[in-house]
């Protein structure tokens, strides 16, 4: 069997290996996940019912923590001396690795956590007596946050394949560091074009530079996220996971 094919087949059994192979643990983190927010949301909505849709920004950041914990840990086993060889022999390419890995942690991640979401959010609301709660909470801005956990997912999701230990710890230090250079390199940058002498002034943003200031710019961001940091990601990891298994 050639493994260097991206086969159908053996993603599937790929995936429900890892599924099985996980499902006590993952059991026991959705029931724990999901016991302590019905508790928490139960509570608000028995005591303060007028609060209930308050409740959206806390399930939005459970969300988030929830997720990039669970991805960072999705290499577990390649990382693991005891299980990384069993993980290199498997009759699986990289690509289908690569890809059964990212279908658990993004995509079935958002949908399990929905349904555990509307679930809990049901009770609730039929705790306050606010029916209206469960179609605010699930609103464009719900599902604009899913499509931000499944771009920025994928930073923790090369962190997981790339780091041996502490995946999500040093995920989130390499993140720190990269936000103190980028905010070193604007400071330095703003410094430079408006602190010192012969620096721009008012007048000078005008005409095609506020444009491209105003409008090029924050469109190449709007590009760079939504369609080129997900794909960047990705492929990064699969060399990871390729160097890791040359």
């Amino acid at each position: 069997m050639n493994k260097s094919n991206f086969n159908i087949k053996r993603l599937s059994n790929f995936i429900q290996r890892q599924v099985a192979l996980n499902l006590p643990p993952m059991l026991i983190a959705v029931g724990a996940f999901f016991g302590t927010l019905l508790i928490g949301s139960l509570f608000i909505a028995y005591f303060e019912p007028g609060e209930v849709r308050e409740l959206k920004a806390f399930y939005l950041v459970a969300f988030f923590m929830g997720g990039y914990v669970f991805t960072s840990q999705i290499f577990s086993e390649l990382h693991s001396p005891q299980k990384s060889y069993f993980y290199f022999t498997l009759p699986v390419s990289t690509t289908e690795k690569l890809a059964g890995s990212w279908l658990l942690s993004s995509p079935v991640y958002v949908l399990v956590f929905s349904v555990i979401i509307f679930i809990v959010a049901f009770m609730a609301s039929i705790v306050a007596g606010d029916f209206g709660f469960i179609p605010d909470l699930f609103d464009r801005h719900y599902f604009t946050s899913m499509g931000v956990f499944m771009v920025t997912q994928t930073i923790f999701f090369l962190g997981a394949s790339y780091f041996r230990k502490h995946n999500f710890l040093k995920t989130m230090f390499a993140l720190f560091l990269i936000q103190i250079v980028i905010g070193a390199y604007g400071g330095l940058l703003g410094w430079t074009l408006f602190g010192g002498e012969g620096s721009l002034q008012s007048d000078d943003f005008s005409g095609g530079f506020k444009t491209f200031v105003e409008t090029v710019i924050p469109r190449i961001a709007h590009i760079f996220f939504w369609y080129l940091l997900a794909p960047f990601m990705l492929v990064v990891s699969y060399f990871s996971l390729k160097e890791r298994q040359a």
